[in-house]
Order: C-alpha cells, then structure tokens, then sequence
C-alpha cells in the first residue's frame, strides 16, 4: 500500500472517530438541556402553591426592572439607606430564592447524570451492535454449551435410578447401551474419569465386566462378598473357565473355535485356511464332548502333538475332513499349524486348579436378570510379567463374554457393562465388531479408552475404526498428545455453517461523507480447533453427546478410594503336561513359580 492510500485510509479513521466524538457530544448537550428541565420540572412540582405566586411576582418584578432602562439608572442612583438593622427580605424574594436552591440541587445533579449517562449507554450500544455484527451467526450445524446448560437439556431424560454423570452431566440412560469412548493421552485424566464410571456403576448396583491391566480396579472394587469374579491365571483367587463345559451342539463348538483361532485384521487370502482351521477346531471340541471328554489337558496335548493322521481320524466323515484328504498334504500343514495359538490358550486355561471355583460365561450372563442385590463384577488381567502369555487369554474371555452377552434375552432389564481401558494394549477382539452395533437390545453398555487414534488403527484397521467410533454415542475427548489424534477429535465434533459480516469502507468524498457497510458471507467451520484440544489441562473433557450440544467438562475426581484387595494373590501355575497321543512321553512342562506385581516394581514371592 502506497503512501497516498495509506494517507486516505487514515483520513476515513480519523473521520468517522470525529463524528463519534461529535455525535456523543451532542447526546452529552441534549441530556444535560434534558435533565435540567427534568429538575425544573421537578422543583415547581415540589413548591407550594403559595411560594410559585411569590416567586412568580417577584420574578417578574426582577425581569421588569432588569428590562426597563429607566428604573435600571433609578435603582443605581439611589444607594441603599443603612439603618443599623437588617432589613428582612420580602416574602416574594424569599420563595423565589427557595425554588432556586431547590433547582440547583436537583436540576443539576438531573443534568450531569444525562449529560454522562446517554452518551456512555450510547457507546455501550455501539460497541455491542458492532460485536453482535462481527460475532459469527450460527445458521446450521452443533453449538457448543457450559456443562450446566447441557444437563438442564437432559434432565426430563432420566425416568427412574441414579444416572451415569461425566463432569457434572448425567448420561441419558439411552444412551448407556448406546456406548461410551474416551479418548486421550497419559496423564490427561481419563483413568480418573473411568474409575468415577466405575463408582457409579457400583453404587447403582449393576454388573461390569472390567479389564483391568494393571489391578487397579481390583484394588478399589473387588468385594468377595458380592460374589466378585478374578479371571487371572497367575492369580490364587481366580475362577477356572472350562469352555467345553458350554458346549451342547455343533453350534456351540464352532463359536468356541472362533473364540480360541479368531480372524486377524482386516481380509486376505489366509482368511480361507483360517475359516478351515476353525472347523477342524470346533469338530475336535464337539467330539470330546460328545465322548464326554471335558479335561482340557487332553484338548490341549491334542491341539499340541495331533499329527495329521491323528487330525484326520478326529474329523473323519465332518465338513472339516476336506482339509486332510490324500493330495493335499500342504493344505494338511497349513491347518495342523494354525492350531497352535488355540492350543496354547486351552494349555493356559488348564493351567487353573482343578480345585478352583468352576466358572461359565454363558450361566452367568444368562441368570444375571434374576440375581437379587447388588450384581457382582468380572474382573479380567494378567501381570505385567506375563502379559504375552496372558492376553490371548484375556482375549479368548472376552470373546466368551461378548458371545454370551449376545445370547441373553432381548430387551433384557440388568446393564452388562464392558469396562476396556487402553483397548489397543489387547490384540484384536473381534466379537467388539459384532457387540456394537448388535449389544445394544441385550442390554451391553460398552466403555472403551486408548489413546491415540493410530494405536486403534493399527488394531482394527480404518474399517474398524469407524465402526467404534460410529457406534459410540456419547464421545468423551481429553487432551490428546498428537496432531493425527487431535485432527480426528475435531472431526468428530463436526462443522457448522455460520453467516459472519465484514466490515468495508469507502475512501472516497469528504469527512463528513465517509460511508461504510457490512457485507455477508456464509462458510463452514469446524466446532473446535485442534489446538484447544491439545491444550486441554488435565481433568478437562469435551463431551459429545449423539442429539446434545458439544459441552466442556471437568472431571471431579472424586473422593480417594481406599485398597480394600490385593491387586494380585501370586499363585504357581503349572502348565500342562504335553504329551505324544501314543508312544512314549515327553518331558513335563517346567514348573512356573508365579512373581508379585505391584505396578512397575516386581518382588520375588518364595516357594508355595
């Protein structure tokens, strides 16, 4: 910009500040001329009538003589006459001087208030119209609202118990089976947000299937006495689940088969030896059952040692035969090979004592409807120590409960509540594929946390991302630690389209001529940035609920909740002995003395 436009645009400032100035000083003139008849007004209202005549004629005695030249020269040569004695003054002069006091003391203060205040109220005026003018004017789309806001909207939707609240708002109770994910980096805050969910389920008295990493949820909540089940096979408080138990017909064996061999992520052309694999699983399951063979150790050491002979008279005259047919010894060694994964989970199953509590998912689920107090809860880990070797076993349990969650009656009254933090820690839980979208008529209200959005991509693939996420109604966003996670939290709060005004102006014509206006413009934006959710301190939430406004949250913590249990009872684990299904024996599998776990410290337990 030249100096000559610099020149004018500085000229149409300065104009329209003058005219400003000049308009306010009118107002100023014309509010003080006001209050001074407002004052006026008010002392002749307040004067006798009596004292109005007196003032009256001595007023206009005064004007009179103040008008007529001749009695103006009189009264200046005739000096007034000293008698000694003050002459009192005449009633006229006295009533006259009265309504004069009285208008200085009310006319005045009359005139200064206007003569501040109208100008100042004008200004005001201005400068709001020009922020309402310059403040985006949301025509469509989500709106952001204070917490206290959002739970006045949602107070006509709880007809009957407690709600789940998050900062401060209760969840709707639709809104319970209809999921809840949690998403942000470590340190944000969101483990304090799931224990508080937690609490409350508790407190409700229902039931939550919780994976608890580390055993911290086992340290606050685990209550013997409301028949609170530990699944941990490093654990001496743990139940045995035999899943040969559950099984009455083909069909259960098959879902049992792809509980222990699930699909890896996203489809290739394996995906055929693993449909094969499978069967072969789930042939051999149904056929001890049916021989009333129900000892894992013997189901272990056959998906272990079974040669291809062996696998072949295990599923002769069955669908899975094909896999062992003479010719295709490769096919053959691809399927023997694929049994290794579930046998090392049966292995790890039949590791528990026989003289531990015998457990079924399918029992439990089934009778939760019609168990009187409060619900127990199902709390599945393993040390960090032995996390490898445990979670395709967590895994393989929470496959079995989503499977039977799914099995219980629609409509069903009691909440099946699924606790998962750090989700991503877990491989790949395939029945959440089918749990959220299906669980909602059997009652399941899925809780999830991670926290990154790359982490549940490297799990679930793309595909599988947004089936969570758009399966989830209610989205809990805390400060997250990276730009690809923070974009995809904008994302998912969305976009408005909102009708803003700019300014212009004409640098033309004189000062007194300077012209403005406002000009629309309508675009789409999104509801936040990414930097306010980077920027989030810790404790605070943006809470998205389906059909609600965005609302910004903070999260009480809560009381400290005392360690009412051990997070973890060490207990031996004995694998197994593996060995050949004829001919001679193997060595036994070592002894595994189990180690305690107490966050990240490890402390060597003695011999039990």
């Amino acid at each position: 910009m030249n100096r000559v436009l610099e020149a004018s645009r500085g000229r149409v400032i300065e104009a329209h500040r003058s005219n400003a100035v000049l308009t306010l000083l009118r107002v100023a003139a014309l509010g003080g001329l006001l209050g001074m008849v407002l004052g006026t007004a008010l002392t002749w209202a307040t004067t006798s009538a009596g004292d109005r005549v007196l003032a009256q004629v001595w007023l206009r005695h005064e004007i009179n003589q103040r008008l007529n030249p001749a009695a103006m020269l009189q009264a200046q040569q005739s000096p007034p006459t000293y008698t000694g004695f003050e002459v009192p003054a005449p009633p006229e002069q006295v009533a006259a001087t009265g309504m004069l006091h009285r208008l200085g003391y009310i006319g005045v203060p009359f005139a200064v208030l206007l003569a501040i205040g109208l100008p100042t109220l004008l200004g005001r005026q201005w400068i709001k119209a020009s922020r309402e003018a310059a403040r985006d004017q949301v025509k469509r789309g989500n709106r952001i609202v204070t917490p206290q806001e959002l739970a006045s909207l949602l107070a006509w939707t709880r007809k009957t118990g407690a709600p789940i609240e998050l900062g401060g708002v209760p969840l709707p109770p639709e809104n319970e089976t209809r999921h809840l994910l949690a998403v942000g980096q470590s340190g944000s805050g969101k483990s304090t947000a799931l224990r508080g969910i937690v609490r409350q389920i508790a407190a409700r008295g229902d039931h939550a299937l919780v994976y608890d990493p580390d055993g911290s949820y086992i340290r606050s909540f685990y209550n013997a006495a409301r028949g609170d089940i530990i699944l941990n096979v490093w654990d001496a408080r743990t139940v045995r689940w035999n899943p040969l138990a559950d099984i009455a017909d083909p069909a259960d064996a098959y879902r049992l088969a792809a509980i222990l061999l699930p699909l890896p992520k996203g489809r290739g052309d394996n995906d055929i030896w693993y449909d094969q694999a499978r069967a072969v699983i789930a042939r051999i399951i149904y056929r001890f059952v049916r021989e009333g063979r129900t000892d894992l150790d013997q189901l272990a050491t056959t998906l272990t040692v079974a040669n291809i002979d062996e696998l072949r008279e295990l599923v002769a005259r069955t669908e899975a035969a094909r896999a062992f047919e003479p010719g295709a010894e490769r096919a053959s060694s691809s399927v023997a090979f694929m049994l290794s994964q579930p046998a090392r989970i049966v292995a790890m199953l039949a590791a528990v004592p026989t003289s531990a509590q015998t457990f079924s998912f399918d029992a439990f689920y089934a009778a939760l409807d019609q168990h009187e107090g409060d619900r127990p809860f199902i709390f599945l880990t393993a040390p960090r120590r032995y996390r490898d070797a445990g979670l395709p076993v967590v895994t393989a349990w929470l496959d079995a409960a989503a499977s039977a969650i799914l099995q219980r009656d629609t409509n069903a009254p009691c909440r099946a509540w699924l606790i998962l933090d750090e989700l991503p820690s877990l491989p790949p839980i395939t029945s959440l594929m089918t749990l959220f979208p299906e669980g909602r008529k059997y009652g399941a209200a899925i809780t999830i946390a991670f926290q990154s959005v790359a982490q549940l991509r490297d799990k679930y693939g793309e595909e599988g991302v947004h089936i969570i996420t758009g399966q989830t109604s209610t989205q809990f966003i805390m400060s997250v630690g990276d730009h690809p996670t923070a974009t995809w939290a904008v994302e998912l709060c969305g976009t408005v389209e909102v009708e803003n005004q700019r300014t212009t102006e004409s640098l033309e014509g004189s000062a007194k001529g300077e012209r403005g206006s406002f000009a629309t413009h309508r675009e789409r934006n999104s509801l936040i940035i990414d930097s306010e959710v980077t920027g989030l301190a810790t404790g605070q939430a943006y809470l998205r609920l389906s059909g609600y406004p965005l609302a910004r949250v903070t999260i009480d913590p809560g009381p400290t909740m005392p360690d009412i249990a051990p997070a973890w009872v060490p207990a031996p684990v004995t694998m197994p002995d593996i060995a050949p299904l004829s001919g001679d024996t193997t060595p036994a599998r070592p002894h595994i003395e189990a180690r305690i776990e107490d966050g990240d410290d490890w402390l060597t337990a003695g011999p039990r």
